[in-house]
């Protein structure tokens, strides 16, 4: 599954233009943010002389729908050192998605490379699981393309938690590296 962003800022999802209302976990940065996306409707019935009889009118009243994001910890985290060649299971390194809006909807997700300094090493060293203490290899890797997690987060404070893991090249130079993961609610 890839995604496109269009000219509006929808993202382009199966072909399908979608709204996506997402926060950007940049790991040793702080960035926090809530989005909402509100759609309103309403209908006016016609005024009619004193002569005329008024046709039945139905009224329409519309509820806004909306997903609002919210995830923490905002600052991201910091995974523990470890050596090249070496990973981690999906915990304790998480971050919690809650929707404060009216409508369900599903956690999606893609990164970037790890980076420090000159050095680098791939976005796919990170893996991703719904479940706390996956192993590194069971996970499922992260990557630069738009993946739907899967997890529900439920209306009204619903929240679906999202555990990584990483693992270190052999051979990798020493450094403190930093990678973006960008996590989106499509409602």
């Amino acid at each position: 599954m890839s995604s496109v962003e269009d000219e509006k800022g929808d993202v382009l999802i199966d072909g399908r233009a979608r709204r996506a209302l997402g926060i950007m976990i940049v790991f040793a940065a702080t960035l926090a943010a809530v989005y909402s996306l509100y759609v309103f409707q309403s209908s006016i019935p016609l005024a009619y002389a004193s002569n005329q009889v008024a046709p039945n009118v139905i009224a329409t009243a519309t509820v806004p729908s909306s997903c609002a994001i919210s995830l923490s910890p905002t600052g991201g985290f910091t995974f523990a050192s470890q050596a090249p060649g070496t990973n981690t299971v999906t915990t304790p390194n998480s971050i919690v998605d809650t929707n404060g809006g009216n409508v369900g909807t599903f956690a999606w997700i893609y990164g970037s490379n790890w980076v420090g300094g000159a050095s680098s090493f791939g976005v796919r060293n990170t893996t991703w699981s719904g479940a706390s203490t996956t192993g590194y290899g069971s996970a499922n890797a992260l990557t630069t393309t738009t993946a739907n997690t899967g997890l529900v987060v439920a209306s009204g404070g619903g929240t679906a938690t999202i555990y990584f893991g990483v693992g270190v090249p052999v051979g990798q130079a020493a450094n403190t590296y930093t990678q973006n993961i960008v996590i989106t609610n499509v409602c």
